[in-house]
């Protein structure tokens, strides 16, 4: 995505491994390299960043191809930027990696760890014209959404201010330079737990009011996710709790998801990387019921959706 995203003075870091155009360069990988030497000059961890009104990332040092009428490189690049990777293992095989954790007591605060895998450009390709590196998301994303088909509700001022998950999860590890896998080990963070009282907890401090979708009209206008949660591909929600201001300032929590193993109609929130998953809350007076509903992605890629209906106490 475009690098302004990032904010101001972000920083990604870039590695270059020499190859050849045309070339073999089945060794150009952040498996088989991992010494400096084996690298391109200027391209070891090299931290580009993006400055506001530049349309190219800026650098101290000058990076250029190697010398030869081939001449070519395999490019890894990563974000955020950090000074120091190491060598880590991921089901077997080793490779350069850079450390990720997520922020469980305020995920608002988490990084979007972000990956490029190979890019192998060649100097007649490219000359002396900027390169394009494409970032991929690591992980994935939980999208929350508050609505209501009610009139009366939507009209007696209820917001939401935090979101608090419980799953199955890993709260730090490495992510590969070579393909953005993800190591760690995974541990059960629930609400009121003695690490983590919230469970994985999402603050929204100054509330986000519900969006009134009208039930007359198609689609079901959820409004936009007042929380996301960037996530392990593999984690396991076991649940999920909305904590609803109402219009007199008193705050009350819903369970708006359980994971039930033993029920033969429960949905198993489910995730992919660079992909979103939905949670659509519809409040209203009545039962609740979830159904499987629809698709969304942060690239063409499907993943799933899931519409609840949760009755207001």
């Amino acid at each position: 995505g475009p690098v302004n995203e990032l904010g101001n003075n972000a920083k990604i870091g870039v590695f270059g491994i020499p190859a050849v155009e045309g070339g073999d360069n089945s060794a150009c990988n952040m498996t088989d390299k991992s010494l400096r030497e084996e690298f391109q000059e200027n391209l070891y961890n090299e931290p580009y960043t993006y400055v506001s009104g530049y349309d190219n990332l800026q650098a101290a040092n000058k990076a250029r191809f190697p010398r030869g009428n081939k001449a070519a490189l395999a490019f890894y690049a990563y974000y955020p930027y950090v000074e120091t990777t190491s060598r880590q293992e991921f089901e077997g095989k080793v490779a350069m990696a850079v450390p990720w954790k997520l922020n469980i007591d305020d995920m608002r605060e988490t990084e979007d760890y972000m990956y490029t895998g190979q890019t192998l450009k060649a100097y007649s390709e490219v000359g002396g014209r900027p390169i394009h590196l494409q970032l991929k998301h690591a992980m994935a994303r939980l999208d929350l959404c508050f609505y209501t088909t009610s009139l009366k509700l939507a009209q007696s001022n209820y917001d939401i201010v935090s979101v608090q998950v419980s799953a199955l999860v890993g709260e730090s590890g490495y992510m590969s330079l070579e393909d953005g896998a993800l190591s760690f080990s995974p541990k059960f963070i629930g609400v009121n737990d003695p690490v983590h009282p919230n469970g994985i907890y999402y603050p929204i401090p100054d509330g986000i009011s519900m969006t009134y979708s009208d039930p007359k009209e198609m689609p079901v206008k959820t409004g936009n996710p007042v929380a996301s949660f960037l996530l392990p591909s593999n984690t396991v929600v076991s649940s999920v709790i909305y904590n609803v201001r109402d219009g007199w300032g008193n705050a009350q929590a819903y369970e708006v998801y359980r994971y039930n193993p033993n029920d033969p109609n429960n949905i198993n929130i489910s995730f992919k990387a660079g992909c979103i998953t939905k949670l659509q809350v519809n409040f209203q007076p009545k039962d609740v019921s979830i159904s499987n509903v629809g698709v969304d992605a942060w690239e063409a890629d499907k993943n799933k959706c899931y519409d609840v209906s949760i009755k207001i106490k």
